[in-house]
């Protein structure tokens, strides 16, 4: 190799050092033959080495001097040079300037397009987004047509860079992902490092704080073996944001002052500028207030001095001044997620002198920060970003019930309240039919998991370290078959609003109320359980029913006294007396939280719940008023959401539950021993039934005879994931039908019975999104599931799906015989721990 080739090579891949004393051996070679011309070309190579080196004033000095040696095309490769060093110095209109006059100096394409991506970039940190996107676009076509996936990947991750700033987070994540895995395939190390950076800003952006920590360390390890000053201190940077919000101060400020150093001695006064607004930011969370407006005043003051008005906001915001122009400089800029929180800070400085402006603020909020939840479709995305911002939904809501609401007021709490609720889950509903991205990938890594899940089973107690190598497998093979899911999600990611449904509104629910139906909704109001009672006449609400703290105790009580009876097996007949005495109490305590203050205002007998937080772990039926359950007094139906409860009433395909065609799957083990008597006794109830008993109820054969059916019944052993609830699933005789394996099937069903242990158990994550079994079958289409929210004694379930199906038959809806089996229950065993356990959730 050539030294020129070899300094090229060494510039690739990050070894500057090395690359600059190859350059200067193919200078002294073209001297040595006595080309000058050559000579001077092959310096132009040295500007971005030194600039990499951070060795500014030689590289400026450089360029310079070799402008005016060398003719038009050489001319503009110094001058594209020229303005990457302005552009590591945050020199941008400097940058954009050398760009341009680059541009009009050659029309190599390569070149142009070169130039257009560093246009982007700079126009980038200008704000100037369109424009920016402009440019990457022209190269991205460039590099397409001469075949180069290298170039095309800096590309993505310019427009990673850019989907970050304008609030594109998960497309932003989507196209550094991208970039990432070509760098790793060509051996590019500092290009991922650098890809890794922006990918950690973005998974800071969604509050996936463990993977933009991993992103950010990353870079920092390569980084460390190449003297790229620069980067080091944004990846530094990066981490002491990480560190401060998992509370490691000292580590935090460790990088900080790392970072510090790096960016002071290189002059870069906008990267100090960002410094001192994390440090700001970091200074108010430990309640250091006058620390943290210094540190604001020194950013401003450095965006302000580099013409970044954009980022001069960020600093006015924090330090709550001139919070309107703020605003409006965020609508014009198309900073979303500044305008939400600016708007935010508007209306709580305002709300308890200035009620109509407040609301105006709140309402502006709540709009932006839903153009931003709009573009991220990934579920586990969605609800981490969301997880921290779900706070302006209850305050808008409290606010418009606070004082004397008018009806339309009301109607509008109703509706901001289910905006903040169940969305995803929503949209997985109403698009249950279409099938998911897939690859052989996803394939075989399923196929994997199912082996593994298979070899696990039966735990064996005699090979405890065998098997605590095989956990320690599954979970590397569970978090690769996680990882290549999102990665498909975000490789189909589509340019449109993943809202596409239009919520009712409040007519459209009380029209498709049936005249002895009530549909009550809970929420959260500041630290209040509040609900709205509403029936096909009139709207109730009830904003500060109990503090949530309150009820979060007597839940923890709830349980408490449940696992005292669960625990117990042998002795359940002798101490289910004085153990009901005890649970009983409890439960009269969570009645007189949530419902006694409801009741006056509960004219019908059925009764459609929207429960939240800790509610939807609790049986509702089993709340005590006096003597009697909310089961004496209504027939209840669970539902995540009002819209959720409308779009299946909506799409109800027949007045009558079909009893037929069913699937019936058992599988006996130890604890469900009653499994295949449970569905040779509901057999007779339906019609046209296929049953998978034993050794033929596979995967397979599962997942092809569940289609089409009406009914589908599963007896068997289930198991809840609270570490990652998707991976919940229903054992069958080859593996686990996971939760996750559900969306996209294609299923009719009227009612899914899941007759296992804690099937109806969710993990309730950001905006009241229940993750669990039953999230996967009402998203592959099923119109209700029957489940429980806890493993119930085998007889006492075998014996409640006998009355629930023998009851069905006869005509009553699953409703109904769910009501008439579990008081039959109640009477045979009192404690509701044999009968409480199941819920039906949907439709009703």
């Amino acid at each position: 190799m050539d030294a020129l080739s070899e300094a090229r090579a060494l510039r690739q891949q990050g070894r500057h050092e090395d690359a600059l004393a190859a350059f200067a051996r193919a200078v002294q070679a073209a001297q040595d033959v006595g080309d000058t011309l050559l000579a001077t070309q092959v310096r132009i190579g040295e500007i971005d080495s030194l600039g990499m080196l951070g060795r500014y004033d030689e590289a400026l000095a450089l360029a310079e001097m070799l402008e005016p040696q060398l003719p038009p095309r050489d001319a503009a490769r110094v001058l594209g040079n020229l303005g990457s060093l302005h552009l590591r110095r945050d020199q941008y209109p400097e940058a954009l300037t050398c760009y341009e006059k680059a541009s009009r100096l050659d029309a190599d394409p390569r070149l142009h397009a070169g130039l257009a991506v560093n246009a982007g970039i700079t126009l980038t940190y200008l704000g100037r987004e369109a424009e920016a996107e402009e440019r990457y676009a022209r190269a991205r076509e460039i590099y397409t047509t001469l075949g180069s996936a290298f170039d095309a990947a800096v590309v993505n991750t310019n427009l990673g860079f850019l989907s970050v700033t304008a609030g594109r987070y998960a497309r932003a994540l989507a196209l550094l992902t991208e970039a990432i895995s070509v760098f790793q395939s060509e051996g590019t190390v500092h290009e991922e490092a650098r890809a890794a950076i922006d990918a950690g800003e973005a998974c800071r952006a969604l509050n996936l704080w463990p993977e933009a920590l991993a992103h950010y360390s990353r870079a920092q390890a390569i980084f460390a073996q190449l003297p790229l000053d620069y980067d080091r201190a944004r990846a530094a940077l990066g981490q002491a944001a990480i560190l401060a919000q998992q509370g490691r101060d000292s580590d935090a400020e460790a990088a900080l002052t790392q970072a510090e150093t790096l960016f002071v001695a290189q002059g870069n006064t906008v990267q100090q500028a960002h410094l001192q607004l994390l440090r700001a930011l970091l200074r108010q969370r430990r309640g250091r207030e006058a620390e943290a407006r210094v540190a604001a005043q020194a950013a401003w003051t450095g965006f302000k001095l580099a013409g970044l008005p954009g980022w001069a906001a960020e600093a006015q915001l924090l330090l709550g001044e001139e919070l309107e122009s703020v605003a409006a400089l965020a609508r014009t800029t198309g900073k979303v997620w500044l305008e939400s929180r600016a708007e935010r800070a508007l209306g709580l400085q305002v709300q308890a002198t200035d009620r109509a402006t407040a609301l105006e603020h709140f309402r502006r909020s709540v709009t932006a920060l839903e153009s931003l939840r709009a573009g991220i479709a990934p579920e586990e995305l969605h609800v981490a970003f969301l997880s921290d911002k779900e706070a302006i939904y209850s305050e808008l809501a409290s606010l418009l019930l606070s004082g004397s609401p008018t009806e339309a007021e009301l109607a509008e709490a109703l509706a901001v309240t289910e905006r903040s609720r169940s969305r995803l889950l929503l949209e997985r509903v109403l698009s249950a039919a279409e099938s998911l991205p897939s690859s052989p990938t996803l394939e075989t890594l399923r196929a994997e998991l199912s082996r593994a899940y298979r070899e696990t089973l039966p735990q064996d107690p005699s090979e405890p370290q065998r098997h605590g190598q095989l956990s320690r497998d599954l979970s590397q093979l569970e978090n690769a078959y996680a990882q290549a899911l999102r990665k498909s999600e975000l490789a189909h990611l589509l340019p449109k609003s993943i809202f596409q449904s239009t919520l009712p509104d409040l007519a459209a629910l009380q029209a498709a109320l049936a005249p002895d139906e009530t549909l009550l909704i809970f929420g959260h109001f500041g630290e209040s359980l509040g609900a709205f009672v509403l029936e096909r006449e009139r709207l109730t609400a009830f904003p500060h029913l109990a503090g949530l703290s309150e009820l979060r105790h007597a839940a923890r009580r709830f349980r408490y006294h449940l696992q005292k009876m669960a625990g117990a097996p042998a002795l359940r007949p002798l101490l289910a007396p004085a153990l009901k005495i005890e649970l009983d109490a409890v439960l009269s305590q969570l009645y007189d939280l949530v419902f006694r203050p409801l009741a006056p205002k509960i004219r019908t007998e059925r009764l459609v719940i929207v429960p939240t937080g800790v509610l939807h772990g609790l049986p509702l039926a089993a709340f005590r008023d006096g003597d009697t359950s909310l089961l004496d007094q209504y027939e209840l139906v669970i539902t995540p959401s009002a819209a959720i409860w409308h779009t299946l009433v909506s799409r109800r395909r027949q007045s009558k539950l079909r009893t037929g065609p069913a699937l019936l799957v058992s599988l006996p083990s130890v604890g469900t021993e009653q499994a295949q008597a449970e569905v040779e006794a509901i057999a007779p109830c339906l019609t046209e039934v296929t049953a998978l008993a034993g050794s033929a109820a596979t995967l397979t054969a599962v997942r092809e005879r569940m289609k089409g059916k009406a009914i589908l019944h599963f007896a068997t052993h289930a198991l809840f994931r609270q570490d990652n609830p998707l991976f919940s699933g229903l054992q069958l005789s080859d593996g686990w039908l996971l939760a996750r394996d559900l969306y996209g099937l294609p299923l009719d069903a009227d009612l899914v019975t899941l007759s296992a242990c804690q099937t109806a158990v969710a993990q309730i994550a950001a905006g009241d999104e229940p993750f669990g079994l039953v999230r996967g079958f009402l998203a592959a289409g099923a119109q209700r599931v029957a489940a429980s929210l806890w493993p119930a004694d085998d007889a006492a379930t075998a014996a409640l799906m006998q009355g629930f199906y023998g009851k069905i038959a006869r005509g009553q809806t699953p409703s109904q015989a769910l009501r008439a089996a579990q008081q039959e229950l109640q009477a045979l065993w009192p404690h509701p721990y044999y009968w409480a356990a199941f819920c039906l959730m949907g439709s009703g």
